[in-house]
């Protein structure tokens, strides 16, 4: 049995607020108790076991001559292109092309990358800002989708309303709200 001991430096609810936010796996696999103005943390061997019990194995094969960590990037990388193209054509609409002409087709794969591009970077910001929890991708694509720019026949541009929650996800992902 290994035990670790920290001396007390917050209350037993800021710990576990922490460990909820933090650590929460562990507590799968620690007990934690208070002893003496000591946090002490133990681990459970059984649980442990029951957890490995529970994990599976990958195995990959591969006719070329490669370190395992070279093979799990390159499958990785692998799955990050088809997470990608799936979104492309589910998320994004772009299921099929329905075009006549093999420059119509260019333009459509085009405007499906650039989209893709777009939706990838909108989605990499909301994680890196914990946006994720208060919106969806698409919830945020349905906001900014509802701004328009009118054109007025003297050529000057306006910009429709911006509500509040639309500044509001500005600033989180871009920090300024557009202006014409």
């Amino acid at each position: 049995m290994v035990t670790t001991a920290c001396k007390q430096a917050f209350s037993w609810e800021k710990l576990q607020k922490y460990i909820k936010e933090h650590a929460f796996e562990l507590k799968k696999v620690f007990i934690i108790r208070k002893v003496k103005g000591f946090f002490v943390l133990r681990r459970d061997k059984e649980r442990i076991e029951r957890s490995i019990k529970q994990m599976g194995y990958v195995v990959m094969l591969s006719t070329r001559s490669m370190k395992a960590k070279e093979i799990l990037l390159l499958y990785r990388n692998k799955d990050c292109v088809e997470k990608s193209f799936d979104n492309m054509k589910n998320e994004l609409s772009s299921n099929r092309l329905r075009v006549h002409s093999r420059e119509s087709m260019e333009g459509r794969l085009f405007i499906s990358f650039l989209s893709l591009i777009l939706y990838s970077f909108i989605h990499n910001i909301m994680r890196e800002k914990n946006m994720v929890k208060k919106y969806t991708i698409e919830e945020v694509l349905y906001e900014i989708k509802k701004l328009k720019i009118i054109k007025l026949e003297n050529k000057r541009k306006i910009l429709t309303e911006i509500s509040k929650t639309q500044k509001e996800l500005f600033m989180n992902l871009i920090n300024e709200v557009p202006k014409l």
